[in-house]
């Protein structure tokens, strides 16, 4: 099992006799801890276990001998010798597997709606408070549909286009057209216009 460091530790064994778990046992425990670079010191020797029933035992370590990233390995033993294993072990792995990160409770973390209203704005009209990512959305359409509706004229004359003249346009002809009234085009990437069939 996994935890942080600096929290206590609850060992639990399973003793069992002829397939049926044994109580009435006299069980103590030695704990072992193994530190990452493989340095083993023996914290607990011989302390008295805790019967819960039907065969299962537990011993809490409390939270100030749970002070190095590493392995905390229980053995517990009884000396009657009609279980069918009179030692079993038990694990925790402590500060590993990502576990040493986790800084706080999930139960501090904001709720799903918390979440929303910051990222959304829902607390706020419109989901535009100042600032806000959704102000900046707003902000974003509102410049992309505030264009100018505008007419624009040509110098180049009707005839140009007529299909009897001489210079009139066919697929892939490529004509030379001035245009004027276009206003300021300072920031823009492109110009697009309709081109109509007839006048």
């Amino acid at each position: 099992m996994l935890e942080q460091q600096g929290n206590s530790l609850t060992f639990y064994a399973f003793f069992v006799a002829s397939k049926i778990g044994k109580t009435g046992l006299t069980v103590t425990v030695d704990i072992w801890e193994i530190q990452k670079d493989g340095t083993a010191t023996e914290i607990v020797t011989g302390a008295s276990a805790t019967e819960i029933g039907d065969g299962l035992y537990r011993y809490l370590l409390t939270s100030g001998s749970v002070d190095a990233e590493g392995e905390y390995i229980a053995a517990f033993k009884t000396a009657d010798a009609s279980v069918d294993q009179q030692h079993i072990p038990a694990l925790w792995v402590v500060n590993r597997a990502g576990i040493e990160n986790l800084d706080g409770a999930i139960s501090a973390l904001p709720d799903a709606d918390a979440v929303a209203d910051q990222v959304w704005d829902e607390a706020t009209a419109d989901h535009s408070v100042a600032g806000s990512f959704g102000a900046w959305v707003a902000g974003l359409v509102a410049a992309i549909w505030s264009y100018t509706t505008r007419i624009l004229t040509s110098t180049t004359p009707e005839s140009a286009l007529d299909d009897d003249d001489p210079r009139s346009l066919r697929r892939g002809d490529t004509m030379a057209l001035p245009f004027s009234d276009l206003g300021a085009l300072t920031g823009y990437v492109s110009l697009d216009f309709m081109v109509k069939e007839a006048w």
